[in-house]
């Protein structure tokens, strides 16, 4: 197109950004490819024209491309630094896995009245028997619950109940745990750990998760070390939540904050411009509540965590990375596009009030909906893990 190639991985990744967002059944339409290649090429000439006319010198679009090349650099630099990962270790997966298919089993009660409920603890306390205990309550409609003791899930598990029990050995009994108004009592018998082979598949899933994120972590910990030098005093006394000096008056503070290697330092200025973009409706009403000192440690951070990987990510040659020039090309292309329509085809387009109301006529159906309903819902990853909780649901688990 003018001589700029359109080539045959970005016209097959078009084809595949069309396929998607069917059901899982559906089969998805097939795109006629002629007319496919015609919408690219038509697109490629408007940004061409975008270009000619200078809109990719407006400061907008300058900054959006900025921007987007800075965030993507920085991501780009981590995924390749995760990708190293290809496998989490045995221990990890071992742990997530034991986490998500642990059952224990429990005898327990819950009682809606407190004096009930002291007045089992004490008959527990006293050395009664406490199944037979939980039976007589059970049978008199003082409690629901069994008996007889049962398997359940522990991450299923009332997270009071959860917490008792995490803290108990085989063979005890809990002390009263208070749910809201309710109170309930159990007693540990053991625990066990089925095999579930989906259950398996996402432990070593979250598990590789965990050991890339950690990865990363420790690396930027590494880059801040090795270019990084904050001025920790300066940042103790910077008072965001007092009146005076006031965060406008700092936004203007020129002194250095941290001190970045081989590049411009990190200003009170811009620490403070970052936080104050921070609260949509205001400072006044964050510095009264004493909110706005508790995030400055978190956002200079960010900060600086943007910066050492943007330089890492120049030093070792990500520019040259072909996923980050692509992507920065096509979002370049997407914003001149867009600024096209917005500068050049929007004004000459005008539509009076009885075309509109004509229009809404003919599509009312669009912008109308039909009877709403307001749900709970639960998503699961495996159908016997929906079963367990449905099973939880049916014993008075929340």
């Amino acid at each position: 197109v003018n001589g700029e190639p359109i080539t045959l991985e970005e016209f097959r990744a078009e084809a595949g950004s069309m396929q998607e967002g069917g059901t899982e059944n559906a089969v998805p339409p097939r795109s006629n490819p002629k007319e496919l290649l015609d919408r690219m090429i038509g697109g490629r000439l408007i940004v061409q024209e975008a270009r000619n006319i200078g809109l990719d010198e407006l400061p907008e679009v300058r900054s959006s491309v900025d921007a987007f090349e800075k965030e993507t650099l920085q991501n780009v630099l981590f995924g390749v630094r995760a990708g190293k990962i290809r496998k989490a270790g045995k221990k990890t997966v071992e742990k997530r896995y034991r986490e998500s298919v642990k059952e224990v089993e429990l005898v327990a009660i819950f009682l809606e009245k407190e004096e009930a409920a002291r007045k089992l603890e004490e008959e527990v306390k006293a050395g009664g028997v406490f199944e037979s205990l939980v039976k007589q309550r059970i049978d008199a409609g003082e409690g629901r619950g069994s008996s007889k003791s049962e398997f359940h899930k522990f991450k299923l598990l009332i997270p009071e109940v959860a917490g008792a029990v995490s803290a108990m050995r085989k063979g005890e009994i809990s002390p009263l745990i208070k749910i809201g108004k309710n109170h309930a009592m159990v007693k540990l018998l053991g625990d066990r750990f089925p095999e579930n082979p989906d259950a398996r598949k996402e432990a070593e899933r979250e598990a590789l998760q965990e050991e890339r994120s950690n990865a990363i972590n420790a690396f930027v910990e590494d880059l801040k070390k090795k270019y990084v030098k904050v001025d920790e005093n300066l940042l103790d006394e910077l008072d965001y939540d007092s009146p005076e000096p006031g965060i406008d008056a700092l936004r203007e503070d020129e002194r250095t904050l941290a001190k970045i290697k081989g590049e411009n330092p990190v200003t009170v200025a811009e620490l403070s411009t970052a936080l104050y973009r921070r609260f949509y409706h205001g400072t006044d009403r964050a510095a009264e509540k004493k909110r706005i000192n508790r995030m400055k440690h978190g956002v200079l951070e960010g900060i600086l965590v943007k910066r050492v990987a943007i330089k890492e990510a120049k030093r070792t040659g990500v520019l040259r990375n072909s996923m980050y020039r692509n992507k920065v090309e096509e979002h370049r292309r997407n914003i001149l596009f867009g600024m096209f329509f917005q500068r050049v085809i929007d004004p000459e387009i005008k539509v009076d009030e009885a075309d509109l109301k004509a229009y809404m006529q003919d599509h009312i159906g669009e912008y109308t909906s039909p009877e709403e309903m307001r749900i709970e819902s639960m998503a699961f990853s495996g159908k016997a893990f929906a079963e367990d909780a449905i099973e939880n649901l049916r014993k008075g688990s929340d």
